[in-house]
């Protein structure tokens, strides 16, 4: 079974000295080359949500293998796709978007995506939905199927990470059995051993998970960035 943590980022105070005293601490427990990288964002939430996805992958890790979080050893598959060196049994994936950082983590490879809800492009659909998924945003009026698009989107996208190939699958070839509840998933025709699973973090942020897995029970948990990446801080030491 797997399970998500989502961390809540909209009230952190990342542009205050505390906040900045707090982000500065936490570098300390992620590799150099990471630190590099995140010294390149040109914004500090941007930065701030990347670190937070990294710890919480670390932190997971840490609980299910039985190892200190600084001996986790993450790596990429050829797509981008992150996963734990030496440890074959556990899989993860990060999502961020918004105000939230989402890591969920499993026995199986195991996709998730988190989006802000946003004004639709109007090119948009096409690009990511089949024709019969159009046409159930065109029957759902706008509201609801600007929501519906997201759902469609976060699963569709859960789907594509669940796989760990990247942009290189096509998402008009991915079609999604129920566009607002938990989902099958058609890919090429062929019905996948996967399913994907939903949750709405707030009113703006749907969640979807795809896995050959079922969630454990109670699944999600949701905390708040200033007492979690404090509590990670002081545990690491």
């Amino acid at each position: 079974m797997f399970r998500i943590i989502a961390v809540h980022l909209g009230s952190f105070p990342a542009d205050t000295p505390e906040g900045d005293e707090l982000y500065t601490s936490l570098l300390a427990f992620v590799p150099v080359s990471k630190r590099e990288k995140l010294g390149r964002f040109r914004h500090r939430q941007d930065a701030l949500r990347s670190l937070t996805g990294e710890l919480l992958a670390r932190d997971m890790a840490s609980e299910v293998l039985g190892m200190a979080r600084s001996a986790v050893e993450l790596a990429a598959n050829s797509y981008g796709k992150p996963y734990v060196k030496d440890a074959p049994s556990f899989h993860f994936n990060v999502s961020h978007a918004g105000g939230w950082v989402v890591c969920a983590a499993g026995g199986e490879p195991i996709g998730a995506d988190v989006e802000r809800e946003a004004p639709l492009d109007a090119s948009l659909p096409a690009v990511v939905l089949t024709e019969p998924e159009r046409m159930t945003l065109e029957a759902a009026g706008e509201a609801e199927g600007r929501a519906r698009f997201y759902r469609y989107w976060t699963a569709k996208e859960s789907f594509v990470k669940q796989l760990g190939t990247g942009l290189s699958t096509d998402p008009l070839t991915i079609t999604i059995t129920d566009p607002d509840g938990d989902s099958g998933v058609l890919w090429n025709g062929v019905r996948q051993p996967c399913r994907v699973y939903r949750w709405q973090l707030d009113a703006e942020h749907p969640l979807a998970v795809c896995s050959t897995e079922s969630p454990a029970p109670g699944a999600l948990q949701c905390v708040e960035a200033s007492g979690w990446l404090t509590a990670y801080g002081a545990a690491a030491r």
